[in-house]
């Protein structure tokens, strides 16, 4: 579709997957399934207590 070209896709190594905090160049970026990435430990342990919650159901 061309009216979403030239459009500003964000990467999804950009921000915290759970609290949106954005990840710089310089920090060290945390996991998870992949391609899924946090800015900190407790943030993908958060979602990995998320996920295993949800497969529980």
């Amino acid at each position: 579709d061309a009216s979403f070209a030239g459009a500003h896709q964000p990467h999804f190594l950009d921000s915290c997957f759970l609290c949106r905090k954005s990840l710089g160049r310089k920090c060290d970026i945390f996991m998870y399934k992949g391609n899924t990435p946090f800015c900190s430990i407790e943030c993908r342990q958060e979602q990995i207590e998320i996920d295993e919650a949800r497969e529980k159901r």
